[in-house]
């Protein structure tokens, strides 16, 4: 028993925070770094030095953003010092596709996902764009996003890049690495998102739908539940 425990903890001292350090073996529970205890107290500590478990793979940086934002949990001193100090290195040495994966992974708590990425440091490299909006510009952008986080994927990220990127939130789409059905409807949404409140006549509308295909239920939902004329996206 006492061998497999301690092949456990070592293998236990290679995962980024003490909180997805705990194991359960048949009615033992290991926690070797009193993850139960950070849950209580709603703090997220890395396990041993956050400079080294960043540096194992910077893409637990992104990862401490969706913890953290989806468990409501307060930063140890040392890890967001640390995170602020690595984010830079997320964009050099972690795949877009497992960057756009975290994003995905936290769209239930999106907004807060992102007020986290700025309080960790790297959402300006992920998306530098937002180092160009006010306050309220950037306010109105997490807004949108707060409210797609229970729609759909499609609208998701389009809530997310459409106020950013404009007429090239489809390039962006798929420089992500998002799929081309996805990066289409985006590009779709975006440019007739004005359309149907521009309309005067049914065959207008028809037109609309017509071009929208497939994306016209979406283009409604985001019209109507996402997009709001006084949005950043017609600043």
């Amino acid at each position: 028993t006492i061998e497999v425990s301690k092949t456990i903890e070592e293998d236990w001292s290679r995962r980024e925070f003490n909180i997805n350090a705990i194991a359960k073996r048949w009615n033992e529970l290991i926690d070797p770094f009193n993850g139960q205890e950070d849950l209580k107290s709603k703090i997220l500590r890395a396990v041993g030095k956050p400079e080294e478990r960043f540096s194992e793979d910077y893409l637990r940086i992104v990862r401490a953003a969706r913890f953290k934002s989806r468990l409501q949990l307060k930063a140890d001193e040392t890890l967001k010092d640390a995170a602020i100090k690595l984010s830079p290195n997320i964009i050099k040495h972690v795949s877009i596709e497992r960057i756009t994966d975290e994003i995905r992974k936290a769209k239930m708590h999106g907004r807060q996902f992102f007020e986290e990425a700025e309080n960790l440091g790297f959402l300006k490299y992920i998306f530098p764009e937002v180092l160009e909006l006010s306050e309220d510009e950037k306010c109105a952008w997490l807004v949108q996003v707060e409210h797609s986080q229970k729609e759909n994927e499609l609208i998701y990220f389009a809530s997310i890049l459409i106020p950013l990127y404009q007429e090239n939130a489809e390039s962006k789409a798929a420089l992500l690495k998002m799929s081309r059905q996805l990066s289409k409807g985006i590009g779709l949404l975006f440019k007739l998102k004005d359309s149907i409140s521009q309309s005067t006549s049914p065959s207008d509308l028809r037109d609309i739908m017509l071009e929208a295909k497939d994306y016209y239920e979406d283009l409604k939902t985001y019209i109507t539940k996402i997009h709001d004329p006084s949005d950043i996206s017609n600043s």
